[in-house]
């Protein structure tokens, strides 16, 4: 157990390796892997899988529950990383609520269209259809100055996403 534990927000839209990467990760730190997944509602499962974007409204109560998992943790010292596409400000400002907010950092896993489109194609077993992913390309809003945060390219092969943000956290305080 950490004396004050850390939580990592592994951000990016759908397709973007969240949750391979927060589980291996995971695994190498010995911290907590919480999957963003896990806890949608079957409502939200339901619209996704029939092509419909989510709205903020739907989201709300699904950030509340893992904001809620995360302090949870943070309460036992237990640190976390969370897989969840937390797009906006706002999603992440939530996830936020029920910690030190300087415990929390944001890891932002990115790539091009091209690259997510084609991860998506060859997924299977999955609620989240390839026809979503405009919709979360738009409703994308990038880490901003004020948050604690890095982008790391799902271009780079795992294991070196990993030594990334090994070395990156490593200099958190």
């Amino acid at each position: 157990m950490d004396i004050c534990p850390k939580h990592l927000i592994i951000m990016g839209v759908s397709g973007s390796g969240k949750s391979s990467f927060g589980k291996a990760l995971a695994a190498a730190l010995s911290w907590q892997f919480i999957e963003g997944d896990d806890f949608h509602p079957l409502s939200n499962k339901s619209k996704m899988m029939n092509g419909i974007p989510l709205d903020d409204e739907d989201r709300l109560p699904w950030l509340k529950t893992l904001a809620s998992k995360i302090g949870d943790c943070d309460k036992k010292s237990i640190s976390t990383i969370t897989s969840c596409s937390a797009l906006k400000h706002q999603y992440r400002d939530i996830l936020r609520t029920s910690t030190d907010k300087n415990n929390v950092y944001i890891l932002h896993l990115d790539g091009s269209d091209k690259v997510i489109s084609t991860r998506l194609s060859q997924r299977s077993g999955h609620f989240f259809p390839s026809n979503l992913l405009t919709s979360q390309v738009q409703s994308l809003e990038p880490l901003s100055d004020n948050e604690a945060g890095m982008v790391i390219s799902v271009e780079h092969p795992l294991d070196q996403q990993i030594k990334l943000a090994k070395q990156w956290l490593s200099t958190l305080t």
